[in-house]
């Protein structure tokens, strides 16, 4: 259409089109101020499960594929790639050769840890378990008891993990709440959490409370806190690795 006495011409849309136009330009507008903007954060999409459990020979597998629930997980405060979780873990319960001839055994925790931000994963059992044979399980003040529950991870400054549970046997109605102490030295990013090579080491196991026949202490639960002024030095020991 011709503008009167300019002479120049000009499209004309209808007022649909126009307030189209509008939000073209408000949105692309917006979308441009909002990646302007440093710090924005944009909804999380979830991606394709990863199986924490692989292999089936213990104590890195899972031989007759049974279940693990009650997952608790941290991240290492020295690497955020460096995952350590726990879970209640049933993949003992049918080996043969459990004491005092049980046809099943008993869930104990088990130990999962990732260097790759969770995209594959290594797992073990926590030391102490029945058919644990190896130094650092029978060294475990929870050595002795046939089951074991209820992790709590919780993360510590300078690469420190503390993992409650529960320790405890059915048959005699004793309980022991015990916490085991992990460190990630992040000195390597490789290596299997089972053979004690990867970055992530076992410290120890300590009791924190004990039950008796008369009184079963269950539920554990952990808080986790920097050290404070006049907090003492503490020295952790671990293998090489």
């Amino acid at each position: 259409m011709s503008g009167s006495g300019s002479g120049t011409s000009c499209p004309v849309r209808s007022r649909g089109a126009r307030r189209a136009a509008g939000y073209a330009v408000l949105g692309a507008a917006a979308v441009a101020a909002s990646m302007a903007r440093p710090g924005i954060l944009f909804g999380q999409t979830p991606g394709q499960s990863v199986n924490m459990v692989s292999g089936t020979s213990l104590p890195g597998g899972d031989p007759f594929l049974q279940r693990q629930n009650e997952p608790s997980l941290a991240v290492s405060s020295r690497n955020p790639q460096h995952l350590l979780a726990g879970a209640n873990d049933y993949r003992t319960v049918d080996l043969p050769g459990l004491p005092d001839d049980e046809e099943t055994g008993d869930s104990w925790v088990g130990l999962f840890s990732s260097l790759d931000g969770g995209a594959t994963w290594r797992s073990t059992l926590v030391p102490g378990y029945p058919q644990d044979g190896s130094p650092e399980g029978l060294a475990s003040p929870v050595k002795g008891l046939t089951a074991a529950a209820d992790p709590v991870v919780r993360a510590g400054t300078h690469g420190l993990f503390y993992y409650g549970f529960l320790a405890f046997d059915r048959e005699g109605n004793l309980s022991r709440l015990a916490v085991a102490r992990f460190v990630d030295m992040n000195d390597r990013e490789s290596g299997d959490i089972a053979s004690g090579t990867g970055p992530i080491r076992y410290v120890g196991t300590s009791v924190v409370d004990s039950g008796n026949s008369g009184q079963f202490v269950d539920k554990p639960w952990l808080a986790v806190d920097v050290p404070r002024p006049g907090a003492a030095a503490c020295l952790v020991a671990t293998s090489p690795g």
